[in-house]
């Protein structure tokens, strides 16, 4: 029963008044959004909140209310999502990368170094599987090189061998991933 709520999460945090009336609840001890959002992703997982909830905390990006809260859950956010991962649709890989796309822009932006490798680490595991769809590869990849072009994390990227993601990225066959695989190779230089 935990769909309808994640789904009605996911619209109302898209309402200005809704993210500011979610906020004040948050603030005033009562953070319904972590206690969904950790129902959601609970064991034994369902496929379909878990790409609801990617969704609504996606969502939350376009309230700059509730950017702070996005941050101070970075972490958790992301290392739960990292263990569905095996129950993951089509759709709810390229909505994980959007959210760590999302997230690099975020920690870059409050210049959170221990979020960037977190985010980066995620974002590597994307664009190293294979298996990935076009579009979840492209989205990870911005995020390498966004992270490493702006962020604070350049050498940690090179030593988690980012200069072998690019190779595999230039040799794509989707100009965009192989474009993006250029640009973050000048990077490593």
């Amino acid at each position: 029963m935990m769909f309808p709520v994640v789904d009605f999460l996911r619209m109302f945090v898209l309402h200005p008044d809704g993210a500011t009336l979610l906020l004040k609840t948050i603030e005033s001890g009562n953070d319904v959004l972590m206690e969904t959002f950790r129902k959601a992703v609970a064991i034994p997982v369902h496929s379909p909140n878990v790409l609801t909830i990617l969704k609504a905390v996606t969502n939350l990006f376009d309230n700059s209310c509730l950017h702070q809260w996005l941050k101070t859950h970075c972490a958790e956010i992301i290392d739960s999502f990292s263990s569905c991962k095996p129950s993951f649709s089509k759709s709810a890989h390229l909505a994980y990368a959007t959210l760590l796309l999302n997230y690099s822009v975020l920690s870059i932006e409050s210049k959170d170094e221990q979020s960037q490798a977190q985010i980066l680490s995620a974002a590597l595991e994307i664009a190293e599987d294979d298996a990935q769809d076009a579009d979840s590869k492209y989205r990870a990849l911005v995020a390498i090189g966004s992270l490493m072009l702006n962020g604070l994390v350049k050498s940690i990227a090179l030593d988690l061998d980012v200069k072998s993601v690019t190779s595999s990225a230039k040799a794509s066959m989707d100009s965009k991933i192989a474009e993006v695989g250029a640009d973050i190779e000048l990077l490593t230089r």
